[in-house]
């Protein structure tokens, strides 16, 4: 019974410890692995604030600019990427 105890023991101060420890942070943009693309979206709204743009990292450093509209739920390239 007493080695059940203390393996009990051992196994709480063992995740105790491990649930203290800092907690991952993002690593900044231009760090991150560059085979993910599309990962997030940064909103950059108009006055109106129902429409907003924003910008994808695609592969080979291009980019494409996207714009939404909130009210009419649409998405679309903002102009003609070519």
């Amino acid at each position: 019974m007493r080695f059940f105890h203390a393996v009990m023991l051992c196994l709480s101060c063992g995740l105790i410890c491990a649930s203290q420890q800092a907690p991952q942070r993002r690593p900044p943009r231009d760090q991150r692995d560059t085979r993910v693309f599309k990962d997030r979206i940064t909103p950059h709204w108009f006055a109106s604030n129902t429409r907003f743009w924003y910008r994808n990292d695609l592969p080979r450093g291009a980019k494409e600019f996207i714009l939404v509209d909130a009210d009419r739920g649409t998405r679309e390239r903002a102009f003609d990427h070519a």
